[in-house]
């Protein structure tokens, strides 16, 4: 018998430069968003954007801290903003150093309300002395303390009035912006005996995420306290509205924006 004969299969065609680097590039993407996040939960610095003029001596610099959940860019719109109405202010916007989820921040790790009397007031300083290597930044550019504000929204407001408050002796800030804010811990935080400093607080009466009483009792402390204090009071909910927006370029002017506040007897 003759044997039969059997063709071949073509042999498969050589994979495309797609179909070889394709994978690489992914794997190289996930690696690296990997390395994002590792290096964002591991890092002790805060990363920050700068809207504005670098810092410089005799400019006025305002460090913006967001809510709590928020991206760590999220008040970069509200730089540029205010930024337009005061080109010579430099707005340095860092992120928070604990993460909520995947692309939220804050300024706090989770705690259960039975942590807050243990932990809350370390945590609180840990993070005050993180955001002041913020400041630092802009001393070391050539702003004169007293020329540098830190300001935020809603949880970022409250962490604005502890930073204010923790700095070193040698360097007053210029002033406090709490928008929404509150629940400054009168046991922990030095505001008597601190150098007097201009301070701005704004709330909302419809505000159901942070009472309009706390905003009252951190205007009022600080009042106390012997601080040159401003209250600008608005009609609506939790946020950042058109009145306080156009309020706070005055305010770093040295402007009167709100109701002067004075210490109860």
């Amino acid at each position: 018998m003759r044997p039969s004969y059997r063709p071949q299969p073509a042999p498969p065609p050589p994979p495309s430069l797609v179909q070889q680097w394709l994978p690489r590039a992914l794997l190289v993407a996930v690696l690296a968003t990997a390395a994002y996040f590792v290096w964002g939960w591991l890092s002790p610095a805060l990363g920050f954007k700068r809207v504005g003029p670098k810092p410089s001596d005799g400019n006025k610099v305002l460090v913006l801290l967001h809510g709590y959940g928020a991206s760590g860019d999220d008040l970069v719109s509200l730089a540029e903003q205010l930024s337009a109405a005061s080109p010579d202010v430099t707005f340095l916007v860092p992120a928070g150093p604990h993460r909520v989820n995947v692309t939220g921040r804050a300024w706090l790790p989770p705690m259960v309300p039975s942590e807050y009397t243990t932990r809350l007031p370390a945590e609180v300083e840990n993070t005050s002395q993180r955001v002041w290597e913020v400041i630092d930044y802009a001393r070391k550019k050539g702003a004169e303390c007293g020329d540098i504000y830190v300001g935020g929204f809603s949880q970022g407001g409250w962490m604005a009035a502890e930073v204010a408050l923790r700095g070193p002796a040698d360097c007053a800030l210029g002033g406090v912006i709490v928008m929404s804010g509150g629940g400054v811990h009168m046991d922990h935080s030095p505001v008597t005996g601190h150098p007097r400093m201009r301070v701005l607080v704004t709330h909302g009466k419809q505000d159901s995420i942070v009472a309009l009483p706390k905003g009252r009792a951190t205007a009022q402390l600080f009042a106390a306290g012997g601080h040159d204090v401003q209250w600008l009071e608005f009609e609506g909910p939790h946020g950042i509205p058109t009145a306080v927006r156009e309020a706070i370029p005055g305010f770093l002017r040295g402007e009167t924006v709100g109701l002067v506040v004075t210490a109860e007897p």
